[in-house]
């Protein structure tokens, strides 16, 4: 399990400057990053990668630690793995977070950490659509919300199903069995070059929507899945969420995370923007008509889509004087 010797309690890191959970250090991250939740998916896409042909991610578990001449694939104590290479030329890495905002919390703070310059981070995963999205369709955040379980409100012995009117009115005033936040926006021009890059990849039949994301603290309850065992209030959870913000598309766990933190980034010592971001998912269910996608389905659309992000996150222009140094990088040419 190797615990490193750590400096600097605030901000952990070992001798060689890896940081605490997701174990890089300096020139091992690029510049343009694509987050995912699956390690699987990471190293699929790291197939897609200048010399990657010879990745197997059928097979993905003997690629969690792997160097090639092209190709550097590390995965942290933490199970954090970052695949980093180059697409079409472009340094790249795709880094695997597992679930959750406070996942994406470690993933962003310490790659910024590590990297020198603009970050811009597209985040690929899959979602429950609320919307016009059926199961299978692909969805491009336009901006993102949280919606999380207010603890407070369950502190108590209280086991009263709320109307949907007492719920609604709870809601308003903030005194609910959940809170949402006001929203962040995804960036724009890499969000357009996303939906482009989508649109000409993706299979026929397969429909790309944008709209608002809503990022839930949990798969449970806070996603007004029904479990009997827990008290959780939110039977009437979709209908509110769908009334009160119209154009919400999605749910799932991440984007919001990392949409503000890109918007709570102070800007470079350059005056640049320090993170621009954007996001997708699948669509692996349609949460209001109880729907779930074909998995044949999800294996081609999977593959198509991630050309389609690698093509987007290489399409934003980064100043060149901006970017990390190759110099002792991973993705040096020798």
């Amino acid at each position: 399990m190797g615990l490193h010797a750590m400096t600097n309690a605030n901000f952990p890191v070992d001798a060689e400057g890896h940081t605490y959970h997701v174990g890089v250090k300096p020139g091992e991250v690029a510049n343009r990053i694509i987050t995912v939740g699956d390690p699987a998916r990471a190293i699929l896409i790291g197939s897609y990668l200048d010399g990657g042909n010879v990745i197997d991610a059928t097979n993905f578990k003997k690629y969690l630690n792997y160097v090639s001449k092209d190709i550097v694939i590390k995965t942290s104590p933490r199970l954090f793995t970052t695949v980093t290479g180059r697409y079409k030329g472009v340094p790249v890495s795709i880094v695997a977070i597992g679930m959750g905002v406070p996942m994406m919390d470690f993933f962003v703070r310490e790659v910024r950490a590590v990297v020198q310059g603009p970050l811009h981070i597209i985040r690929f995963g899959s979602c429950g659509s609320l919307g016009r999205a059926r199961a299978g369709d692909m969805i491009v955040a336009t901006d993102s919300m949280a919606c999380s379980r207010n603890y407070n409100y369950f502190h108590n012995d209280e086991d009263k199903e709320l109307s949907e009117t007492e719920f609604a009115e709870l809601m308003v005033k903030g005194e609910g069995p959940y809170t949402v936040s006001t929203t962040c926006p995804a960036d724009a021009e890499l969000t357009d070059a996303l939906v482009a890059a989508l649109h000409s990849h993706v299979p026929t039949g397969v429909e790309v929507h944008k709209g608002l994301d809503i990022t839930a603290d949990s798969f449970y309850s806070s996603q007004a899945r029904q479990d009997p065992a827990f008290r959780d209030q939110n039977a009437h959870l979709f209908t509110y969420l769908t009334e009160a913000y119209p154009t919400a598309e999605c749910l799932q766990m991440e984007s919001f995370g990392l949409l503000h933190l890109a918007k709570s980034a102070r800007p470079l010592a350059s005056g640049s923007k320090s993170i621009r971001t954007a996001a997708c998912a699948m669509v692996f269910a349609h949460r209001v008509q109880n729907t779930w996608v074909d998995p044949a389905l999800v294996e081609v659309l999977q593959a198509k889509a991630s050309f389609a992000i690698l093509d987007a996150v290489i399409a934003v222009e980064i100043d060149a004087k901006e970017l990390h140094p190759e110099e002792g990088s991973v993705w040096a040419k020798n």
